[in-house]
């Protein structure tokens, strides 16, 4: 009998030793996964606060966003981060694209509506009309509302959604992809 307590008391203990090894072997997986993603995240994705009304309707104050960091695409309509140097107040402007290398933005100032590459820009983005005084502080006044602005090489130009009280690429121009922090794919509200 007293063999038999043995050969029980011997199965039990491995039993145990198995249900630790299982145990030590989830900690660990979830421990690495845990760091992956944080790697991923800290070097692939990034939050940040949206910092004041330029992009109302779509984005308000406060709200957060989740940013793509490296290896997108940016298309018509795409909202990103660009960084403009300067002081942690103003660094960062969050902008929607509205042109890339090559093409030729201009502002139809009769039929107050952007144009792109000669066809108008329809967007649902920008819900109002334009002011009258919408293109007097852009240093490329001219050239918006003659023959177009021609974003240059591995630029993009980019419009606040509120864009009477936007800035953006009508006061600075183009800005260069390599000052494109990131590209937006989510909104916390």
């Amino acid at each position: 009998m007293q063999e038999s307590a043995d050969k029980y008391s011997y199965f039990n203990e491995i039993k145990k030793e198995r249900r630790y090894r299982v145990v030590n072997i989830l900690l660990m997986c979830l421990i690495v996964a845990l760091l992956v993603a944080l790697i991923v995240f800290s070097t692939t994705l990034t939050t940040m606060l949206v910092k004041g009304d330029s992009m109302q309707p779509n984005l308000l104050d406060g709200n957060r966003i989740l940013l793509v960091k490296h290896h997108f695409t940016l298309d018509y309509g795409d909202i990103v981060v660009i960084d403009r140097g300067g002081s942690d107040d103003d660094r960062y402007i969050v902008k929607r694209v509205v042109g890339k290398s090559g093409d030729v933005v201009k502002f139809d100032v009769e039929k107050k509506l952007w144009v792109r590459n000669g066809k108008p820009i329809t967007d649902d983005y920008f819900d109002g009309e334009y002011s009258d005084s919408y293109l007097v502080s852009s240093s490329i006044e001219n050239e918006l509302k003659g023959e177009g602005f021609k974003v240059p090489d591995n630029g993009i130009f980019v419009l606040g959604d509120n864009r009477n009280i936007s800035n953006d690429s009508r006061q600075n121009g183009a800005f260069a992809m390599k000052k494109v922090v990131g590209k937006v794919i989510h909104v916390f509200n």
